[in-house]
């Protein structure tokens, strides 16, 4: 579960456990002193800063990562299904979708080791 703030407001999300890259995401608008009484109360924060792009036919949202995991960018689309075909863009690095590392957002609170620093993007497909 997480607890984000954007320019529209304040958004709690709950995940189901990822089946490969398939997993299920359900997200709920919450007031903005809701979500700040949540950090209050948080055992980690994750810093990071979300853009969205799109190219050709899909969005690709990118997670710029600060704090611990400053350096970390991943990238990542939501697929109809999954046997859709995604021709990633040449910007894409590495596909991590199984790498244990980066399957939960809350592992970036602390630094990863082994894992790249400096701006590479790698791609995670998901199903929603």
């Amino acid at each position: 579960m997480h607890v984000k703030r954007t320019d529209d407001g304040a958004y709690i999300t709950v995940k189901r456990p990822r089946a490969g890259i398939i997993h299920a995401e359900f997200e709920y608008e919450i007031p903005v002193n809701d979500a700040a009484e949540c950090w209050l109360f948080s055992a980690a924060l994750v810093e990071k800063t979300l853009f969205c792009i799109r190219h050709p036919d899909v969005v690709w949202e990118i997670d710029v990562f600060g704090g611990n995991a400053d350096g970390i960018v991943i990238a990542e689309v939501e697929l109809a299904s999954d046997d859709q075909c995604v021709t990633p863009p040449e910007w894409i690095g590495r596909e991590v979708s199984h790498d244990p590392r980066y399957c939960n957002p809350m592992s970036l609170r602390r630094p990863l080791s082994g894992v790249a620093q400096g701006f590479t993007i790698a791609t995670r497909t998901l199903l929603r």
